[in-house]
Formats: structure tokens, sequence, C-alpha cells
């Protein structure tokens, strides 16, 4: 299960520069974590997969790769504090000795990138994850960011919103709908879809009628998707521009899920979701998007 996903993930997220991993302990997060970090450093990759025997590999595995750092909470409190961002004085001796701004000031010196892994990055203090969505806002070029966490609502909403969230190890409930299991994922958000499903209802019945639709029908499916703007507002109780966020957000999973076969278009979704937060106009994105997804 982990290096399918990861794979999809290769496949798809060329252009996405942070993901978070979530879901219940032992729900192989860390596993599909490192096997992302793995693919993003890895010069062979082929179908999604890291060659394995290449010498960026190696090194990985052997832990070490010198553009890859793993980033761990640490002390008697188990936090992972800013020094592991930034330098800080005092300096915490337990702490990394490499902060995450000084490891991505310089280019890669063997791999395709630079990979940070953050471990229960739910234990970022405040310090910490503000000085992490800074580098997460507005990364290097050839900067990779894979965070981890089995407390999903503890961690940022501003961190979250960046990443491309993916749920690991939620067992497939036998009552649950391909609507609840596409649109979900993870225990709130499975509540919120289950809770809410007229309004999610709209939204899964424009994506499937967009299966077959000739590349015309790309206007139409914009608007249609535009006025669910309002019912997703109104049952979650959200303002405009975060229920385009959330439409957005579904959208990913159901490409990606449902168009394999172009995983170029699971990545513009997560690009468009991006821009929307950061008050790119809504409408144009849209039509964008869904000229993209029906191109042939």
């Amino acid at each position: 299960m982990v290096s399918s996903v990861v794979e999809r993930l290769m496949q798809s997220l060329q252009g996405v520069h942070a993901v978070l991993f979530y879901g219940p302990e032992g729900g192989g997060m860390q596993e599909s974590g490192m096997a992302l970090a793995q693919g993003w450093l890895c010069k062979s990759v082929s179908d999604g997969k890291a060659c394995g025997v290449c010498g960026n590999c190696k090194t990985f595995l052997s832990g070490r790769n010198v553009d890859f750092i793993h980033y761990r909470p640490w002390g008697p409190s188990n936090w992972i504090k800013e020094q592991a961002i930034r330098r800080v004085k005092p300096h915490d001796d337990e702490g990394p000795e490499t902060p995450l701004l000084e490891f991505l000031r310089t280019s890669p010196l063997m791999a395709r990138h630079k990979v940070a892994l953050f471990e229960n990055a739910d234990r970022l203090l405040g310090g910490a994850s503000n000085a992490l969505l800074k580098t997460v806002e507005e990364p290097p070029p050839h900067a990779k960011i894979i965070m981890t966490t089995s407390d999903f609502s503890r961690l940022l909403p501003t961190i979250r919103s960046r990443c491309m969230g993916v749920a690991c190890g939620y067992g497939l409930n036998p009552d649950q709908s391909e609507m609840e299991r596409v649109f979900g994922g993870s225990p709130g958000l499975n509540a919120q879809v289950q809770s809410k499903q007229e309004a999610y209802a709209k939204l899964w019945a424009v994506l499937e009628s967009s299966r077959g639709a000739p590349p015309g029908a790309a206007i139409k499916l914009a608007e249609q998707t535009r006025e669910l703007t309002e019912p997703i507002s109104k049952a979650l109780n959200l303002g405009a521009r975060t229920a385009n966020a959330e439409i957005l957000r579904c959208m990913a999973q159901w490409l990606l899920q449902n168009r394999p076969e172009r995983p170029d278009l699971a990545h513009d979704a997560v690009q468009s979701h991006r821009l929307i937060v950061g008050n790119v106009n809504s409408g144009a994105l849209f039509d964008l998007l869904w000229s993209r997804v029906l191109s042939r």
C-alpha cells in the first residue's frame, strides 16, 4: 500500500514542494514519508519508483545522504523547537546540528532536491511552526518538505493548507460510499462529508458528469463548480474563498483516484488550491482547471 501511494505521488506531484502524511499511529505515515524522500532524492526515478541502486539511494538507505535531513521531537518535553528551523541563541545542545534554513540555503550536492522530513510535525512549538510556515510558503526551488502526523488538527491551518495532504492507514468502512471514501480520508473529514452529504453530493455529481465529456464542456463545468461555492459555504459555515479551497481539495482527491493516467491534473488542482488560498480569482482558476481536465 505504501509503495503504490508513493508511486502515484511521484508521478502526480512533480511541482509540489510540501506533502503532509497523516493518519493513526502505525498507519504507515513514516514509511510513506521516507519512501517519498528517497524518490525525491533519486536521479533515476522510473514510473514513480526510486531505483534503489544509485549513489543517492544507497546513501539514503544507509542514513548518510547529505541532501536529506530528518527532524524529530527531542528533549524531555518531546517538542520540535524553533532551533530546528533557524539558529537560536543560546542553542539547545540536544537539538539538530543544522537548522532547516541553513540546510536549504545551498543547492543539492548530489541529489535532485534537498529533502527535509519532519516526523510527528504536530509537535512543532509555536515559534517553530511560524518559522516553518514562511519556508513552506516561499521555499527555495530545490527544496522539498515532508511532514508526518497522527494529530492532524494540531498543525497550523496555514501550514496544512500549503501542503498536499495524504491520508494513511484508515481502514475501509464497508458502509462507506465511494464519495465518502474519496472526499474523506481521516476521521474528521469522513465525519464532515457524512454530515454534509447534500452539499458534497452536488460536487460529486459535477465531477462524475465530466467522465467522457468533450473539451467544449469545460465552460459549463466551470460554471457549475462556481455555483457550488454557496451551498458548500453554507453547509460548512465557511467564507467563499475557503469554500472554493475545499472544492479544490475534493477535486484533487477525485482526480488522483479517477484519472491515474493523467497525474498532472491532480497537481494542477493542488496548485489551484494554493492560488485560491493566496487570493487569486477563483473563477479564472476553475475555467483553466476544467479546460485542462477535459484536454485530450
